[in-house]
C-alpha cells in the first residue's frame, strides 16, 4: 500500500474531492475548506493555512 503526505500545492486537483471528504466527515460547510485550500494555493499565500493530505493508495 502507498502511504504519503503531500502539499496540496503539489495536486491541485485534490481540492474538490478533500473538501467533499472532509465536509462529510466533519459536516463543516464544503465551502468553508474551498475558500481555504484555494488560498493556500495562491501565490502570494501566508504560510499559513497549509493543506497536507495523507495518500494511503486511494486517492
Amino acid at each position: 500500500m502507498i502511504r504519503q503526505i503531500i502539499p496540496l500545492r503539489q495536486r491541485p486537483d485534490l481540492k474538490q474531492p478533500l473538501a467533499a471528504w472532509f465536509h462529510q466527515k466533519w459536516g463543516i460547510p464544503e465551502q468553508a475548506y474551498l475558500e481555504s485550500m484555494a488560498e493556500c494555493l495562491t501565490e502570494n499565500s501566508q504560510p499559513v493555512p497549509q493543506w497536507y493530505p495523507y495518500r494511503s493508495g486511494m486517492l
